[in-house]
């Protein structure tokens, strides 16, 4: 997308969060809603770069891959696999490749849990764990400024060029990862021990994928895919216009977890004993399920008959999995919900 484009997809979005106009305002309201309540539902304390290791764990991802070619979006089951190819820790090294695109961030505290941070305005983000202590970027990119035709002066030469730039910063096994010009198309392939914890933020790009990792993740793609493949924790994930599709091998029975897009499809699976309690709603689509879920009737008005006089009517739907637990919220605007048990 060119950069006027950008702009145009931005000032859509706040368009869609400020018009008075009503159809755009109930949109901008969903979506608002949605992400506030995802993150106010979340303890601060609870949701920290806290995180428990899990040893190499084969998942079989059969029931959370199979179908997804049909998937708006996203290239079904060859993406998939092929960040489960490199799970096989004893014979995949993070230094594989040559150092020229390569760095390697040492840790404060090797072994100890750690966190990364990326934002990002344009480009590609895959975030893999590995059996290692240190944190390794591979990058690639070019700005966004065309220099095609620019002849130069008679007597002169061009020294500009288009490498890449950016900047990482380690602070007590917290990594941040900022870009110097937003506007440069960023190809990242980050490695992470794997008890990490993360905080992704993408604005346009290709589908962010994270594999292989134990922590929490809070993860927000504005236009674009979100996919998690054998991830174990708790996770926050947030999308404008982008599927989200996660499969966790472990999930925190303390944690809660919250999925929204406007357009797109949730597609979630979890382990068949998770304990937790969904709470469900899509304006403009269906939500499906192969949890034995023992629904709540919460749709009943609620009336509160104190000043200011208020009704209430409950669009939600809420189901108890394995008798309840901590809350898993899921919001869409237009698309289907899929929350299937592994």
């Amino acid at each position: 997308m060119k950069p006027g484009g950008l702009f145009l997809l931005m000032i859509i979005v706040l368009l869609l969060l400020s018009s008075d106009f009503p159809t755009l305002r109930i949109v901008g309201e969903t979506f608002n809603s949605s992400v506030h309540l995802a993150f106010s539902s979340l303890n601060n304390n609870a949701f920290a770069a806290e995180t428990v290791h899990n040893g190499p764990n084969e998942p079989g991802l059969d029931d959370g891959i199979i179908g997804y070619g049909n998937l708006s979006g996203i290239n079904g089951v060859n993406e998939l696999n092929a960040l489960k190819g490199l799970r096989g820790h004893s014979e995949f090294s993070a230094h594989s490749k040559t150092a020229e695109n390569q760095i390697a961030v040492p840790l404060s505290s090797p072994g100890q849990p750690g966190r990364l941070i990326l934002n990002m305005v344009r480009g590609s983000v895959q975030v893999t764990g590995y059996d290692g202590e240190e944190v390794v970027i591979r990058y690639e990119g070019t700005t966004t400024r065309s220099q095609e035709g620019q002849e130069a002066p008679e007597g002169m030469r061009r020294i500009t060029g288009r490498s890449p730039g950016f900047e990482t910063i380690e602070n007590n096994n917290v990594v941040e990862v900022r870009n110097i010009s937003p506007w440069e198309n960023m190809k990242f392939e980050i490695f992470v021990p794997e008890n990490f914890s993360m905080k992704l933020s993408l604005v346009h790009g290709d589908t962010l994928h994270v594999n292989n990792v134990s922590g929490d993740l809070e993860i927000s793609h504005v236009s674009g895919n979100v996919s998690l493949v054998d991830v174990g924790g708790a996770a926050v994930i947030n999308t404008v216009n982008g599927d989200i599709v996660c499969s966790f091998r472990q999930t925190d029975s303390d944690k809660p977890m919250a999925f929204s897009t406007l357009n797109g499809v949730i597609d979630i699976t979890i382990p068949a004993d998770a304990r937790f309690t969904a709470r469900m709603k899509s304006e403009f689509g269906d939500v499906f399920t192969d949890f034995d879920m023992k629904l709540r009737d919460e749709s009943a008005p609620r009336i509160n008959s104190s000043m200011p006089f208020k009704i209430s009517v409950n669009e939600w739907v809420v189901g108890d999995v394995n008798d309840g637990g901590p809350e898993y919220r899921f919001s869409n605007l237009r698309g289907n919900i899929y929350i299937r048990q592994r």
